[in-house]
């Protein structure tokens, strides 16, 4: 299973509703922080193009009339909330913001994304898209109606982040699913809520694929009890890997390994000056490169025992 570093700041987004104006004041994503991916997606009642408050937000897909998403990179001061206009008539609208960030530091990016609509139903069928990247992919869902008894139904399979609905409110879902490189998302389907079964509205979703700058620096799963060991002071390691695991996670220079191979064996242990390993296998291909030095050890043979003494000064 890949480990995935993109989420959806907690908080439930924002979101904001009306039944007729010439603006919409939409809050920003609850726990926002600097660098976040902020996205606003919204409608208007007469399917007007939407203006982003100024020229730091970009439209995904070019898409200038009815449902429309917008994403902009969080500065470290952001305001409360943005002011997204349209051609000055008064119009029902409903917004809605998320937030999404890097759990490890990185800078989270739109890989791709798919906006429809539906005129007038009583459910909606997402999008599917396929990542380039292993991404978080995004499904949100807005039902044009206000007061409804309570949020849409969200589809199974997705990871509920926002949920909006009741008297007074606009109609909102959104969840996530965590996807590979290659595979598409499929499609989801969110209805009515359980309370107003019956009536057809109009319904709008977008499916974005959101990926990060940080790269896995591991390539699981390893198989074949094969063990590739390349320290350096920066690497990480993230879990889970499959069959013959192993989690290596150095911190400065040479750290520690673990392994939880079938019948096999793996230990070791260095300093700045000496190196000692010891391996008892089957079957098993062991690489290992010190970066920190000159020694290079590759062993391929079946029931081994090697021991390697090394210093600064030692080398064969």
């Amino acid at each position: 299973m890949p480990t995935y570093d993109p989420a959806v700041r907690a908080g439930g987004g924002g979101s904001v509703g009306n039944l007729g104006a010439t603006s919409a004041v939409v809050p920003k994503p609850p726990n926002t922080a600097n660098n976040d991916l902020i996205r606003v997606a919204g409608k208007v009642g007469n399917g007007a193009q939407i203006n982003a408050p100024d020229g730091t937000w970009t439209r995904v897909n070019g898409v200038v009339s009815s449902y429309q998403v917008f994403t902009k990179r969080a500065g470290g001061a952001e305001p409360a909330s943005y002011t997204f206009t349209w051609d000055g008539s008064n119009q029902p609208n409903i917004f809605n913001s998320l937030a999404i960030y890097s759990q490890g530091g990185g800078t989270i990016s739109l890989d791709t994304g798919t906006l429809s609509e539906v005129g007038s139903a009583t459910q909606k069928t997402s999008d599917a898209v396929t990542p380039s990247k292993n991404a978080l992919v995004l499904v949100s869902y807005q039902e044009f109606v206000i007061s409804e008894p309570g949020p849409p139904i969200g589809p199974g399979g997705l990871t509920q982040v926002q949920a909006v609905g009741g008297f007074g409110s606009p109609s909102i879902w959104a969840g996530y699913v965590y996807v590979q490189a290659g595979v598409s998302s499929g499609t989801f389907i969110a209805s009515n809520n359980g309370g107003d079964p019956g009536p057809n509205f109009h319904w709008s979703s977008d499916t974005l694929s959101l990926i990060s700058s940080i790269v896995n620096p591991a390539s699981p799963p390893f198989i074949d009890d094969e063990v590739v060991f390349a320290p350096a002071t920066s690497q990480t390691f993230l879990p889970p890997f499959i069959d013959d695991e192993v989690v290596f996670a150095p911190t400065t220079g040479i750290g520690a390994m673990h392994t939880t191979t079938e019948n096999a064996e793996v230990a070791l242990q260095a300093t700045s000056a000496s190196t000692r390993m010891r391996v008892t296998t089957e079957n098993a291909e062991l690489a290992i490169q010190h970066l920190l030095s000159a020694t290079n050890l590759r062993i391929t043979q079946m029931t081994a025992e090697i021991a390697l003494q090394a210093d600064a000064g030692d080398y064969p």
